[in-house]
């Protein structure tokens, strides 16, 4: 029988149940007390809204530990929000990205604190893409969605219409999301306590 349930775990959370129904893999795993299958499954809701599609398996846990994960997801959110308005954590050489080396671009009326110590100005049009990366995560806290191809598509536009960020901005912004931003999100994420006891 352990053989049996440890063959049933590694099948709850397989990556296509994890991406399509995250929320019902959760519900499976606090009502048989899986408790890692559990955690896996609750940050794997941090994808879909707040209030994800209805599934019959919410009947079989308590009101309770629903509230809980949605607290979770909140939480998460708070957190991860707080990374579009702080620029400490960018990179030691983040002063090196055309946002903040161009002066042909309006800049935003604010100047950013970076890790080095100094203030720097930031082109208007990256901070569009961190206001837009906010309301994104605020509905969903992962790392995904600030990866997402329409995400950008705008702020890129807004860069091809001036002639020094043109040549750099795309591998600027494609270095900052895939090395740094989702990164940091991942990491923000894990110092969240999930405050369910399975």
């Amino acid at each position: 029988m352990k053989g049996l349930m440890n063959r049933v775990k590694g099948a709850l959370v397989q990556q296509a149940f994890l991406d399509e129904h995250p929320l019902r893999v959760f519900a499976i795993a606090y009502r048989y007390g899986l408790e890692d299958e559990g955690r896996i499954a609750a940050k794997y809701t941090l994808r879909q809204s707040f209030f994800a599609p209805y599934v019959k398996e919410l009947e079989h846990i308590p009101a309770s530990v629903y509230h809980r994960l949605l607290q979770y997801h909140r939480k998460c959110s708070v957190a991860v929000c707080s990374l579009t308005a702080d620029f400490s954590w960018f990179p030691a050489f983040a002063s090196r990205w055309v946002w903040f080396q161009c002066d042909d671009c309006v800049h935003h009326p604010l100047s950013w604190p970076l890790a080095d110590g100094k203030i720097y100005e930031v082109n208007a049009w990256f901070i569009e893409f961190m206001e837009r990366a906010r309301n994104v995560l605020r509905e969903r806290p992962c790392a995904k969605v600030v990866a997402d191809p329409f995400l950008i598509a705008e702020c890129l536009e807004a860069a091809s219409g001036c002639h020094t960020c043109r040549p750099s901005a795309f591998l600027d912004l494609s270095v900052f999301i895939a090395e740094h931003f989702a990164v940091e999100v991942e990491k923000v994420i894990d110092t969240v306590e999930l405050d369910i006891p399975f």
